[in-house]
C-alpha cells in the first residue's frame, strides 16, 4: 500500500533511461572518435610530420595538451550544461567531411586540417547540443592554433614584418 502511494521507486525519478541514455552517447562518442582517426589518420600524420619538422610550428605538440588541461580544469562546470543532442550536428559532421574530401583532392593541406576542427564542433552538437557547444567554444577555438598556417599566408605576413624589422635597424643603428 506504501508503494502505490510513494511510488515504485520510493518517488525517486526513473534512472533507468537516464543511464541507457548515458551509454548511447559513450557508444555514439567512441563510434564517432574511432571513425575520426581513421578518416583523419593521413592528415594527423601530415599535421605532426609539419610540427616536428618545422621549428616554427613546434609547440603544436603542446596545444592538445593545453585543451585537455583547460577542459579537464572546466570539468565540473560541463556537468552543468543541460544536454539537448542535435541533429544539425550530423549536418555539421558531412559539411566538415566534404571539407575534407574538397581540401584533399585540391592537394590543399590547411583546410582538411580546418576541417578537423568543424567535425569535433558537429561531434559536440550532435551528442551534446549547441549549450555544451557553447561550454567548449574556447577549448575548441583554442585547437585550431595547433593547425600550421598555408604557406602563402604566412609570407604575406612575415615578410612585411621582416622589412619593418630590417628597416627599424637601420634607423637605430644610423
Amino acid at each position: 500500500m506504501m508503494d502505490a502511494m510513494v511510488g515504485i521507486n520510493g518517488g525517486l525519478p526513473d534512472n533507468s533511461a537516464l543511464a541507457q541514455s548515458n551509454r548511447t552517447t559513450v557508444i555514439w562518442s567512441v563510434v564517432l572518435a574511432t571513425f575520426t582517426l581513421v578518416l583523419y589518420a593521413p592528415t594527423l600524420n601530415g599535421m605532426v610530420a609539419d610540427w616536428w619538422s618545422d621549428p616554427d610550428y613546434t609547440y603544436g605538440f603542446l596545444v592538445p595538451l593545453v585543451v585537455g588541461y583547460v577542459m579537464w580544469l572546466e570539468r565540473f562546470r560541463y556537468n552543468t550544461v543541460a544536454i539537448k543532442p542535435s541533429g544539425v550536428g550530423l549536418a555539421i559532421m558531412v559539411g566538415a567531411v566534404a571539407v575534407l574530401i574538397g581540401g584533399t583532392l585540391g592537394a590543399d593541406s590547411f583546410t582538411p586540417r580546418f576541417s578537423l576542427c568543424l567535425l569535433l564542433a558537429g561531434m559536440v552538437v550532435y551528442l551534446w547540443g549547441w549549450r555544451m557547444l557553447r561550454a567548449l567554444a574556447f577549448p575548441l577555438c583554442y585547437l585550431s592554433l595547433m593547425i600550421p598556417l598555408p604557406s602563402l599566408f604566412q609570407s604575406q605576413i612575415t615578410f612585411p614584418l621582416q622589412l619593418l624589422a630590417s628597416r627599424t635597424a637601420e634607423h637605430l643603428i644610423a
